[in-house]
C-alpha cells in the first residue's frame, strides 16, 4: 500500500505533463526558436556541446559535412607534437595511436608513403601528412568507437566545433526541442528556461519579436516576464538567506 501511495505521488498530473512538453511560443515559431537557439548556443556553449555530444552519430555527420569543417577541426597539427595539436587533431592522434589495430589501417596518407605506427609513435608530426577528409570519411565510415570516444568528447568539451556547422547545430536542437521523449529534451529546455530568465531583456526582443507571428508576441511577451520574475524571485531568496 505504501508503495502505490508512492507511486501515486510520483505520477505527474495532465497539466504537468501539457506544462512541461507544450510548446513555448518561440518553439512553435521555427525562425524565432532558430535565432534563440543561436544566442543559446553563443551564452552557453559547454552546456550545448556536452548536450550534443552525447548523439555520436550526430557528432560523426556534423565534424565530416565538409572538407572545410574536417580540416579545421581535425587538422591542426604541429611539430611540436601531441601536446601541441588543437581540437580533433589531438584526439584523432591519441585515439589512432592508442587503438591501432581498429584505426590504423583507415588512415589515408597524402606523403609519398604510409606511415607505420612506430614510426609516427617516435615523431607524431608525422600526423601532418595525413589527407584529413579522405581519413575522417573512412573513420566515419569504419571507426564507430572513435566517434563516441573520450578522446573526441575532450576535445569538443569547450564548444568551439559549434561553429562550424551552425545550420545543423540549429536544426539539431530544434529537434530536440520538440521530442519530448528524447533523453535531452528536459535538460535543453531547462537551458532554454534558464536562459531567457537570466538574458537580457532589450536583446531579446530586438532578436526574437521581429520574427514572431503576430498571435504569439503576447504569450511570449508574457512568457519573458514570468521568467524574468521567477529569476529576480530566486535572487531575492538567496539575499535574504544570506542576511
Amino acid at each position: 500500500e505504501h508503495s502505490s501511495r508512492q507511486g501515486r505521488a510520483q505520477a505527474p498530473t495532465q497539466q504537468q505533463q501539457q506544462q512541461q512538453y507544450s510548446p513555448s511560443p518561440v518553439a512553435s515559431c521555427k525562425p524565432a526558436a532558430l535565432q534563440l537557439q543561436h544566442l543559446l548556443c553563443d551564452a552557453q556553449p559547454v552546456a550545448i556541446a556536452e548536450l550534443l555530444s552525447q548523439d555520436a552519430e550526430f557528432l560523426r555527420s556534423c565534424l565530416t559535412a565538409s572538407p572545410a569543417t574536417t580540416a579545421a577541426w581535425f587538422g591542426q597539427f604541429s611539430l611540436a607534437g601531441i601536446q601541441r595539436f588543437k581540437h580533433g587533431a589531438k584526439a584523432l592522434a591519441n585515439y589512432a595511436l592508442s587503438q591501432r589495430s581498429e584505426v590504423w589501417q583507415y588512415l589515408v596518407w597524402a606523403g609519398k608513403h604510409d606511415q607505420a605506427p612506430v614510426a609516427v609513435a617516435g615523431k607524431p608530426h608525422y600526423f601532418a601528412e595525413l589527407d584529413v577528409h579522405q581519413t575522417m570519411l573512412r573513420l566515419a565510415r569504419h571507426c564507430p568507437g572513435f566517434w563516441a570516444s573520450e578522446e573526441l568528447a575532450r576535445c569538443c568539451s569547450s564548444g568551439e566545433w559549434l561553429q562550424l556547422e551552425p545550420d545543423l547545430v540549429l536544426q539539431e536542437l530544434h529537434r530536440l526541442l520538440h521530442q519530448p521523449r528524447s533523453s535531452r529534451h528536459a535538460p535543453l529546455r531547462q537551458l532554454v528556461s534558464r536562459f531567457l530568465a537570466a538574458a537580457d531583456w532589450t536583446l531579446l526582443c530586438n532578436r526574437l519579436l521581429p520574427l514572431l507571428r503576430e498571435q504569439e508576441l503576447l504569450a511570449f511577451a508574457q512568457l519573458l516576464a514570468q521568467q524574468q520574475q521567477q529569476q529576480q524571485a530566486a535572487v531575492q531568496a538567496v539575499e535574504s538567506s544570506t542576511q
